[in-house]
């Protein structure tokens, strides 16, 4: 996943996963966005492994929640992957 911050000041997210019962996720939880400057950029990408549970259906949706510091809001990035 790629995370862009079209905002002048740098954001701190987290993220956490929400997974059908027995599946596991491996990668980082969170992530520093900073202004684009010439020794940043304003984009952080974070890689992740989804391994797959004995609970598989033909139809499978991990959601992947991201909250920013100072927002009120959460987002919501929701997966669909076809058992």
């Amino acid at each position: 996943m790629t995370f862009f911050n079209k905002t002048p000041s740098q954001k701190q997210l987290q993220m956490r996963w929400l997974l059908p019962e027995g599946w596991s996720v491996e990668g980082r939880l969170s992530a520093t966005i900073q202004l684009t400057t010439d020794i940043t950029t304003n984009y952080e990408t974070v890689e992740y492994t989804i391994t797959a549970g004995e609970n598989i259906t033909s139809l499978n949706r991990p959601v992947l929640e991201v909250m920013c510091q100072g927002r009120p809001t959460t987002g919501l990035i929701p997966i669909v992957l076809l058992g």
